[in-house]
């Protein structure tokens, strides 16, 4: 790092602001304190911790060399300021700069304070920009020096099972049951990772010695339907349901969507629904509404710059890697499904839902959209996701990432990682968009609140996915039908194997058997034998999905278009 002259300072900066800039930060919005740190430094405001905090927010906002900027000014002053170093390092990293990040970490290290409190932030940040392997090293730091530390064995116990070591995960929750064997939050995580590694009933139990102290424990109630299909016996869990000391808005929502999951399952079907619309419009009215245009707006670029003159061509700065493996389409398509058969085989690497290529290729946000690219940005896109690939597992011959979205980006993929294997995995449309209206999403999942949008974003995606079917090669893209593969699965997944050029392998039929931790919705189905009560499970909800009847304009039944 260039030396620079130390900038003026304020003395005696008021700790009132500061903690609502620290709060702010905290609570994760970035941009917000952004903005107020700006508008102290522009008031001529030198505080080192401004410093800190802008250069935090814009790593977080993913701007890094503007991080840089503030960090560096940030150290010239303070130079033992282990968090300031540690994002200095992931900007870094995410700059191509390794050899600086790793410098820079060690820096964090030497400087790192005796604060297990401290050292769980610096972690959380590592983990929330994808370095799992600092985030491991700085929640180990902080277990060894605060063995007691509920939030740092969670944090480092969270962070080993999404590298996917299952059993250093539980480890390492073992050790807080010894410190903390009454607190809800250990034994709720604890159920959770019980439930990733499909072991439902040992998780149940779990939950249970939550409900023996608490019966109406909202977080406990809200995952029991999770873990198995509910039966007539299990009934008075919705009145236990309906009278939990329900303390906040999100609980209620919690509870609905777990009340329909029962329902539906004891074929309460109308019951159901009124649980779910419930869910769903407590959901909407909570968040910012969905963009239709946005979305639109996005397919529309897409389609536009990347045809067959850019897909059909080589790009300087590619990788040749045969390593990545997507799985894409709609959430609740099967994807987890498929991943989990091909995360079976012992060549492969199942590494659940990441988010390296909207991140990525956000970076290079004007070259993407607009097909702009040189070697580079392709060169940039293809070492970033080589890398990240390399953190998830340095041996495996494929590495699958099955975050759905990916379906945007297939375009860009191509050119950056020509010899990358796509699986477009589709379902029956208002199956397909039922499920997802019956399960509880994230906010970047806005359309899933309301049937309208949701049959407007469907539309989007099928009009998108098109277009890459099209335009893409033969050879990379396979289109993989749901109502299919439950038919006739071990043929489609020797077809699986085949596609991603790998040698069979039985494992791949008895993939419910494969110990790995499961982090989606779809956790308890992956886990039974391959299954078709969700072939047309909409007929019991037809007199409730008027806004999606028109996606069956075009729907061709995938019984009969790939029969074999």
């Amino acid at each position: 790092m260039a030396k620079k002259a130390r900038p003026a300072r304020s003395p005696n900066a008021p700790s009132a602001p500061l903690q609502a800039l620290r709060d702010l930060s905290r609570a994760g919005r970035h941009a917000e304190c952004l903005q107020h740190v700006n508008a102290l430094l522009s008031g001529g405001h030198r505080w080192p911790e401004l410093l800190q905090l802008a250069g935090r927010s814009l790593v977080m906002l993913g701007r890094d060399r503007e991080a840089l900027q503030f960090l560096d000014r940030a150290l010239a002053d303070r130079a033992r300021a282990p968090a300031a170093w540690a994002h200095r390092a992931i900007a870094l990293g995410r700059l191509g700069e390794h050899q600086q990040a790793a410098r820079s970490d060690a820096e964090a290290q030497r400087h790192a304070p005796r604060d297990a409190s401290a050292l769980v932030e610096i972690a959380q940040d590592f983990a929330a920009t994808f370095r799992y392997r600092e985030a491991t090293a700085w929640f180990e730091r902080a277990v060894a020096l605060a063995p007691g530390n509920v939030r740092a064995r969670l944090g480092l116990a969270r962070i080993l099972e999404r590298r996917g070591d299952l059993a250093g995960a539980r480890e390492v929750l073992d050790g807080a049951m010894r410190h903390a064997p009454a607190e809800p939050g250990v034994i709720l995580a604890l159920a959770d990772a019980l439930a990733s590694a499909g072991r439902f009933a040992e998780a149940e139990r779990q939950l249970g010695r939550i409900l023996e102290r608490r019966p109406d424990d909202v977080a406990a109630l809200s995952r029991l339907p999770q873990l198995r299909r509910m039966t007539n016996a299990d009934a008075p869990l919705l009145e236990r349901m309906a009278r939990a000391d329900v303390q906040s808005e999100g609980q209620r929502i919690a509870l609905a969507y777990a009340m329909g999951k029962v329902c539906d399952d004891l074929g309460r079907h109308a019951d159901a629904f009124a649980h779910f619309a419930d869910a769903n419009a407590r959901k909407r009215r909570s968040a910012p509404a969905h963009d239709r245009a946005a979305v639109t707006r996005i397919v529309d670029l897409m389609i536009a710059s990347h045809g067959g003159d850019v897909l059909g061509r080589r790009w300087p700065g590619a990788s040749e890697s045969q390593r990545p493996v997507l799985i894409v389409g709609m959430p609740r398509s099967g994807t987890s499904l498929v991943e989990q058969i091909l995360a079976a085989h012992p060549m492969v690497h199942g590494a659940g839902e990441q988010n390296i290529w909207g991140e990525t290729l956000d970076r290079h946000r004007q070259q993407v959209f607009f097909a702009q690219y040189d070697q580079a940005v392709v060169g940039d896109i293809a070492q970033r996701v080589s890398h990240f690939l390399d953190t998830l597992s340095q041996d495996a011959a494929r590495v699958i990432d099955k975050m759905p979205a990916n379906f945007r980006f297939l375009g860009p993929i191509h050119v950056a990682f020509p010899g990358a294997r796509i699986i477009h995995v589709q379902r029956h449309p208002i199956d397909n968009c039922l499920s997802i209206h019956f399960q509880s999403f994230g906010l970047q999942h806005g359309y899933a609140t309301d049937l309208a949008d949701l049959g407007h974003y469907y539309r989007e995606y099928r009009r998108l996915i098109s277009h890459w079917r099209e335009h893409l090669p033969a050879e990379s893209l396979l289109e993989l039908p749901y109502e299919a593969l439950v038919a006739d699965p071990e043929a489609w997944a020797r077809r699986l194997v085949d596609f991603v050029g790998l040698p069979w392998h039985p494992a791949c039929l008895a993939h419910q058997q494969t110990e790995r931790g499961v982090g989606t919705a779809s956790k308890w189905q992956v886990r039974q034998p391959i299954y078709r009560s969700s072939v047309a499970r909409w007929k019991h909800y037809e007199a409730f999905v008027g806004p999606l009847v028109d996606l069956l304009d075009d729907w061709q039944d995938p019984l009969v278009t790939h029969r074999r």
